[in-house]
């Protein structure tokens, strides 16, 4: 197995776990549909710079190290926020501590009568979270776009 036939296997990857077509990863990236569906099939054996290029570009949460060459860990793609906030988040019930947090911001927002959400500048938006552990690791979490 050579070098394109990895890189197409983590391509094919990246369009599963985002749970995007691959008429709608090749229109993302403005690649003909008919070229994104012969790489991906195994009938260009060749994958071109450029086409590497504008994939990392459209797509900047995968990894290039990644991509290229399987480097490092493989990061978790999330198909919808959802999906993210339960990667990142699994037990829903917060501890005491926390009830009491979430209470006194929500009394606020309430005396404000104005969600948080709502304050924060439209143009801001979450695009990766990356979570450190205390042995050093970490761990990228990105929205699919």
């Amino acid at each position: 197995m050579n070098e394109s036939d990895n890189i197409i296997d983590r391509i094919n990857s990246f369009i599963e776990e985002s749970n995007l077509t691959r008429s709608q990863f090749a229109d993302a990236c403005g690649i003909p549909r008919p070229t994104i569906s012969q790489m991906l099939s195994g009938k260009n054996k060749k994958i071109g710079d450029d086409v590497i290029s504008v994939i990392h570009k459209t797509y900047p949460e995968i990894p290039m190290m990644w991509l290229l060459f399987g480097e490092g860990e493989k990061p978790k793609f999330c198909a919808s926020d959802q999906a993210c906030e339960n990667l990142l988040f699994p037990h829903d019930s917060p501890n005491p501590v926390e009830n009491e947090i979430l209470k006194g911001v929500e009394s606020r927002s309430i005396a404000q009568n104005m969600p948080i959400v709502n304050q924060l500048p439209q143009e801001k938006k979450i695009s990766k979270i990356v979570v450190f552990f205390t042995d050093n690791s970490f761990e990228e979490y990105y929205l699919k776009k």
